[in-house]
């Protein structure tokens, strides 16, 4: 179960030196998590993961495997030697 306290463990773990370093950090849309980790490491710039989001938007979880299918294909095209 999701609880704020075990976001504020992790900083704690984690340490103050650490947290300091985190530049990215990647979340569901619980404000919670959102709030410890805008207290705890400021500098961090936040994303919310696109799971989260399509569901949030109403797409079905099957929608968001094929466009992520469909984003990796043309990734590894766009790459391709010719």
């Amino acid at each position: 179960m999701k609880q704020p306290a075990t976001s504020r463990l992790f900083y704690d773990w984690l340490g103050e030196k650490k947290t300091r370093g985190i530049r990215l950090a990647v979340m569901d849309m619980w404000k919670p998590f959102y709030n410890v980790t805008v207290a705890r490491a400021p500098q961090a710039a936040i994303r919310f993961d696109k799971f989260h989001i399509m569901r949030h938007l109403g797409v079905s979880g099957g929608a968001v495997t094929r466009l992520d299918g469909a984003v990796c294909w043309w990734r590894d095209l766009a790459s391709a030697n010719w």
